[in-house]
């Protein structure tokens, strides 16, 4: 399919942003703030707290749907930005966590975790991911959730922790239903891409592409300097053993580099015989999800698909 046509829009507000000096990540975060705010589904509430982690307090936004069901399902999410940016309230997080928290009728629980800064390296992203899911487990019954039934997520970035979360999860024992995973940047190194896919990426403009360079520049920064990647640290997808990984679902953009990245971690899931499923969202960009079903048709449809996942292996 042709790159959808929100993205002629896209691109030519994003250069505009650049040509005033801003950086890519301060462009997005200009856009966001000038789109149209965001409505709840009717009769889904929201819940800000905390919950308490080995680093300290870890924010977090609690959703319900309207009529939540006793000892329903449960979705902790994480949100995108390359660990280096984003936030529970932009609409990779919000939108997300409302949508699905309407459309599959379970509690979605949004993680604020720390980011990365020049003094703040990894794991600390992942612990905070980690400590915040061990949290709903543990308070699962108060939540009116069944703690069999909690699935864990997220885009980009966020898809990465909720991969790396579901491998600790399993190494200590807690059994999590299953993974929704947009987007996720997985490897290390970004595996090779496709003809295919480097076909079409060609149509995106230089700062967007994120590329092998992207990807080794991104890492090189997250990384405790002198340190090599440890089990977990963040890159799922170079375990040997996924044994332990929950039935998944991956909602991959047609026009992405990273997807190279979501193609060799399916593969390798299937390959170990664990259920992995995919779904192309077609004319898609990286991040599509920071967007509304009402702005971007192809957001709905992944909300509608991701919520069916999840009512599927909950029932």
């Amino acid at each position: 399919m042709p790159l959808h046509p929100y993205f002629d829009r896209f691109f030519a507000e994003v250069g505009a942003k650049l040509a005033q000096g801003m950086t890519v990540p301060q462009a997005f975060q200009a856009i966001a703030k000038d789109e149209t705010p965001y409505e709840l589904p009717a009769g889904v509430t929201t819940q800000d707290r905390t919950v308490s982690g080995r680093h300290g307090e870890i924010p977090v936004r609690i959703y319900r749907p309207a009529t939540q069901p006793d000892n329903s399902s449960a979705l902790v999410w994480f949100h995108g930005g390359g660990f280096v940016m984003g936030s529970i309230d932009q609409k990779e997080a919000h939108v997300v966590s409302a949508e699905l928290a309407d459309m599959a009728n379970c509690l979605v629980m949004s993680v604020d975790y720390r980011l990365v800064t020049k003094e703040r390296k990894f794991p600390v992203p992942l612990e905070d991911g980690f400590d915040a899911t061990k949290w709903l487990f543990e308070n699962a019954a108060e939540l009116g959730i069944d703690a069999s039934k909690i699935f864990i997520g997220g885009a980009s970035a966020g898809g990465s922790l909720a991969a790396t979360v579901c491998l600790k999860a399993a190494e200590v024992g807690i059994s999590v239903r299953g993974a929704v995973l947009a987007y996720p940047l997985s490897h290390l190194e970004l595996p090779e891409i496709s003809e295919e896919l480097a076909e079409k990426i060609t149509v995106l403009p230089a700062p967007l592409l994120m590329g092998a360079d992207y990807v080794k520049n991104r890492n090189a920064f997250l990384m405790p300097e002198g340190e090599l990647p440890a089990k977990h640290f963040g890159w799922p997808a170079e375990e040997v053993d996924l044994s332990g990984f929950p039935q998944s679902l991956f909602v991959e953009s047609e026009y992405d580099a990273i997807r190279a990245s979501s193609e060799e971690f399916i593969r390798k899931l299937r390959a170990q015989g664990k259920p992995a499923e995919s779904f192309l969202a077609a004319g898609m960009t990286h991040g599509f999800l920071n967007n509304t079903a009402e702005e971007v048709d192809v957001v709905g449809d992944s909300h509608a698909k991701m919520a069916e996942f999840i009512k599927a292996l909950s029932a």
